[in-house]
């Protein structure tokens, strides 16, 4: 080991990243979820109040506030794209390996169906109750979206609950 200059490869690697390896491993132990879970739980939250903003931009008043907030919705929302796009990479191709193709086919067309239904709810909505009255239905779904978002990372991580 010595003969090959490895030795000092490796204490060079180890006084370079050691620490940050030592760091990461010791929030894993300590945590119970890896960097991806916890990436997923702060993404959640983050997810969350994007709900809250953009609920809150339907009663701004105000055209500027209302993209404003659009704009700060979308920003708080996009990490959770990323993050929950690889978990769920992780736990179907870790778990459900063989299923993969069902899995993402079903998923995208629950998703598809659900917009689709959504979309014709509210315009059905609108036809039949005053604006105000959908808006504050809409608000409502939103505050239970971002409900949801604060609430089901405490259930779903760790995935691994054996660690």
């Amino acid at each position: 080991f010595a003969e090959t200059g490895a030795a000092g490869d490796l204490r060079a690697w180890a006084s370079l990243r050691g620490a940050k390896f030592l760091s990461g491993a010791y929030k894993d132990s300590t945590t119970g979820m890896n960097h991806l879970e916890r990436q997923g739980k702060w993404t959640s939250w983050l997810h969350g109040l994007s709900w809250l903003v953009y609920a809150a931009l339907f009663f701004s008043g105000n055209l500027h506030l209302a993209a404003a907030m659009m704009l700060v919705s979308a920003i708080l929302g996009a990490p959770a794209i990323v993050a929950w796009t690889s978990l769920t990479t992780k736990v179907v191709s870790g778990s459900y390996n063989e299923s993969q193709g069902k899995i993402y086919s079903a998923m995208f067309f629950y998703q598809l169906i659900f917009a689709i239904a959504g979309v014709m709810f509210y315009g059905w909505l609108m036809a039949v109750l005053p604006t105000m009255t959908v808006l504050w239905i809409a608000g409502c779904v939103m505050v239970l979206c971002a409900l949801i978002d604060f609430l089901s990372p405490a259930l779903i991580f760790p995935i691994n609950r054996k660690r």
